[in-house]
Parts: C-alpha cells; structure tokens; sequence
C-alpha cells in the first residue's frame, strides 16, 4: 500500500454477497488516531436479499472538512472545526454519521469498520470490504 501522507482520495468498496431478508444492515468505516474514533463513511444501509455493491470516495485533502449525501447531486455539509469523538453515537463519535454518507476531511492512523445489525436477523449477511488509496 502507498503512503497515506501521498494520498489525496480514499475509495471503499462494500461488496455484499448475501442478506438476511428479515433484517437490516448498517456498514460503518472509522478512523482514528490513538485516542478518539471518527466516522469517514457509512454505506446506505441494506435491507433485503441480493448482492449489491457500493462505492465511496473520500477526499482527505478537502478544505474545509465535511460531509456530503448520496443524493444527485450530493448535498454538502461542512462539520465543525473541531469534532466530539469522545463518545460513539452523539455528536460526531462513532457510528453517528448518517446512512448514505461520506465524511471529507481529516483521516487517522488507523482504519477498521462495524457492522450494526437490527432486526430479525437469522442468517446474517455475507461481505467483504475494500479501501483503495490514490
């Protein structure tokens, strides 16, 4: 993998091979240094049977840093200058960042990804997960 101090866009790709019909499925990919977590993508979320694929493009050189829809064409949302990692699910923490959505902006040292599982689930989902540096 190529140096991240070179790199100007990350791509993940969320390939889903199988869902349980009866649940949904919500794919989060953070980042973060040594002390806090922040969200950089969460995938639209997957309900239903049938493979799918998603693609998000994540710019890390964007100034100011944001947030920007799925919707065409996306919808920007500048964040805070400074983010409240300090506790996942409120305000800008972990597993907040809305279905559908990439954060632009500062990224971490580390990477890693959650899956949030809700309803009645009996089989589960099937995925892999990709991140591509440019």
């Amino acid at each position: 993998m190529r140096s991240l101090k070179s790199t100007r866009t990350l791509i993940f790709t969320l390939d889903v091979t199988a869902a349980d019909s009866g649940g949904t499925y919500d794919i989060y990919v953070t980042t973060g240094d040594d002390t806090s977590n922040w969200d950089v993508v969460h995938f639209s979320q997957i309900a239903g049977t049938g493979a799918k694929r998603y693609t998000a493009r994540v710019k890390i050189d964007a100034d100011p840093m944001g947030t920007v829809t799925t919707a065409t064409p996306g919808v920007a949302a500048i964040d805070p200058a400074t983010l409240a990692t300090v506790t996942a699910g409120s305000a800008q923490g972990i597993k907040t960042l809305g279905a559908g959505l990439v954060r632009h902006g500062a990224i971490g040292n580390t990477f890693s990804h959650e899956l949030v599982a809700a309803g009645t689930v009996t089989t589960g989902i099937t995925y892999s997960l990709t991140m591509t540096a440019e």
